[in-house]
């Protein structure tokens, strides 16, 4: 997977997600964002057996993929990065 996008963008759709991952999960999937990158688009989903949530924004999709990812720690990456865009 290989996209660029804005990161204020990102970060906040990283943060609203943030709501429906479960913060002390038991099955550590649900500590995460499913973060699936295709065709000009991230589809971002979290889910902690309670609320979901899905949030689709514009990229720029180079390589298609997807990943989950636990939302606290890319919520710290993201938000330390420097720069308009990220990779």
């Amino acid at each position: 997977m290989l996209t660029t996008i804005n990161r204020q963008l990102l970060l906040e759709t990283i943060q609203n997600l943030s709501s429906a991952v479960a913060s002390k999960a038991t099955i550590p999937v649900l500590e995460g964002i499913f973060i699936e990158a295709k065709q000009g688009k991230l589809k971002m989903i979290a889910y902690n057996l309670e609320l979901g949530m899905t949030k689709e924004i514009e990229a720029n999709v180079k390589e298609e993929g997807s990943i989950v990812i636990n939302a606290k720690m890319l919520s710290e990456m993201i938000r330390r990065l420097s720069g308009v865009n990220v990779t």
